[in-house]
C-alpha cells in the first residue's frame, strides 16, 4: 500500500523536462491520517479506513474500561453521567443535575486525576469513527468526492489502465485475437492471407520503383 509522503508538495514532471510544477499539499488531509498517498485508489483508502477505525475502536474500548473502573468505584456518578447525556441531547438545561454531576465527578478525579482526560478522549474517537464512516471513503463516489472538496487531490488520481472494458467489445477481441494467430503463423513460416491492409505490418514486398519519385534507374 502506497504511503504517504512527508513532504507536503507533490511534483509532477515531463520526461524531457521541459518544466517542474510543484502541487502544493493541503498540511491537514483524510490521506495524511489513512497514511497514504494521494494517488491512492477507493479500495486502498477503504482498506486503510478499516485498519484506522478497528485501531481507533480498540482505543476508545480501554478508554471505556477505565472510566467504567472509577465509575464503579463512585456510587451515583453513571447514572448522573447518563442523566447530563440526555439532557443535553434533548436541549435542556438542568443546573442541579450538573452540579451534582460535577461534585460525583470531583470524586472521581480525587480517585485517578485522569477520568475526565480519558472521558473526553472516549467521545473524540468516537465521533472521529463516526465522522469517518460517514464520509464513505471505501466507495469511488464518496472518495471523489473529498477530492473535489479539496484542491489538488483530484488531479493526482491516476486513470484506470486496465484492458477489461476494452476487450468487452467483441468486434476489437476479435480483431486482437486475429492479429495474435497471424503473427504466431508468419513466425512458423506459413503463408498468411490478410483481410485487409490494416491487418498487415510487412508491407516491403508492394514496393513498386518509379523514376519521378525514386529517381534515375
Amino acid at each position: 500500500m502506497p504511503r504517504f509522503s512527508s513532504v507536503a508538495s507533490v511534483e509532477l514532471r515531463r520526461r524531457d523536462n521541459l518544466f517542474e510544477l510543484p502541487l502544493p499539499l493541503p498540511p491537514d488531509s483524510i490521506y495524511r491520517d489513512l497514511n497514504l498517498d494521494p494517488s491512492a485508489t477507493s479500495e486502498e483508502v477503504g482498506w486503510a479506513v478499516k485498519i484506522l477505525n478497528d485501531e481507533r475502536r480498540a482505543e476508545k474500548a480501554r478508554l471505556d474500561e477505565e472510566i467504567k473502573k472509577i465509575t464503579e468505584k463512585v456510587p451515583g456518578l453513571q447514572e448522573a453521567l447518563d442523566a447530563y447525556k440526555k439532557t443535553q441531547s434533548s436541549g435542556g438545561n438542568d443546573e442541579r443535575s450538573l452540579q451534582r454531576m460535577a461534585e460525583l465527578e470531583n470524586r472521581a478525579l480525587d480517585i485517578d486525576p485522569s477520568f475526565q482526560e480519558n472521558r473526553r478522549k472516549a467521545s473524540e474517537l468516537e465521533q472521529k469513527i463516526d465522522a469517518l464512516n460517514a464520509m464513505d471513503l471505501g466507495k469511488l463516489s464518496g472518495l471523489s468526492k473529498y477530492d473535489e472538496a479539496h484542491p489538488p487531490f483530484a488531479l493526482l488520481k491516476l486513470a484506470p489502465a486496465t484492458r477489461d472494458e476494452f476487450l468487452e467489445q467483441p468486434r476489437k477481441l476479435l480483431w486482437i485475437l486475429r492479429r495474435e494467430i497471424t503473427r504466431f503463423l508468419e513466425k512458423k513460416g506459413e503463408t498468411v492471407a490478410h483481410a485487409s491492409d490494416l491487418e498487415r505490418e510487412d508491407f516491403t514486398a508492394d514496393f513498386c520503383r518509379n523514376p519521378l519519385l525514386d529517381g534515375g534507374e
